[in-house]
């Protein structure tokens, strides 16, 4: 009877070993599956990038007006709004598969090119040409654009009704060039514009995204500024 129990029992154990040995091995293809959807995606955005950058082409909006534009309004307050003050103006940041809510009141803990596309949003909402064209470095402006002209600084807009506002983490990296060190910083910016009136953008529709990747460095000052940006 208790050789019986015992054999029993080391079958149990047994089984529950394999059971045990499948969830494992069951996680284990989940994880790898998980990364590869996410790392394909990446190392082509990366290589895409990192082509362009070595030819020498900027990304630039194409032309594709709205088909019903918002009348614009050049004297229009947006923040005192209150259908604009109702929507989620959080800046959300995604650092891998964490997503935060910026703190804009402990700016200091953010990394540079976190707080220059910080600077850019809000030069955006409030319609602030002057600080957005600011954020990207001269080569940007040096720079031909993939309809074959230079690129331009961005013409007057009125202040833009940003929300839904996410910044992604995709990759900070030092580098060094000439035998000057620099920081390149990739990061993914993507936002709606409620009742859009294509003074600003025209490649989204209303309440509509469109996620931008920017590369952004200190290879020309102490500040940091964007010298390349594209499509997905």
């Amino acid at each position: 009877m208790n050789q019986n129990s015992n054999l029993q029992e080391e079958a149990r154990v047994a089984r529950e070993a394999s059971k045990k040995l499948k969830r494992r091995m069951l996680i284990i293809v989940g994880a790898m599956v998980a990364f590869i959807i996410v790392a394909v995606p990446l190392i082509n955005l990366l290589e895409g990038i990192e082509n362009d950058r070595k030819n020498n082409v900027e990304t630039v909006k194409p032309v594709r007006p709205l088909q019903d534009p918002y009348p614009p309004d050049y004297d229009a307050n947006i923040l005192k709004d209150p259908d604009y003050l109702e929507l989620d103006r959080d800046f959300y940041l995604q650092d891998g598969n964490v997503t935060t809510v910026m703190d804009t009141n402990n700016l200091q803990k953010y990394d540079p090119a976190v707080l220059l596309l910080y600077k850019m949003v809000n030069a955006i909402i409030k319609g602030d040409a002057d600080t957005y064209n600011d954020c990207f470095a001269d080569v940007y402006y040096n720079s031909i654009g993939v309809n074959g002209t230079q690129n331009e600084p961005e013409l007057p807009f009125t202040m833009q009704r940003v929300y839904d506002i996410r910044i992604t983490k995709v990759r900070v990296e030092s580098k060094t060039e000439d035998g000057k060190k620099y920081t390149e910083y990739l990061y993914g910016l993507e936002y709606k514009i409620n009742r859009n009136d294509a003074t600003f953008r025209t490649d989204i529709d209303h309440d509509a995204s469109r996620i931008q990747y920017f590369r952004i460095t200190d290879r020309e000052s102490a500040d940091v500024k964007i010298e390349f940006w594209r499509y997905e």
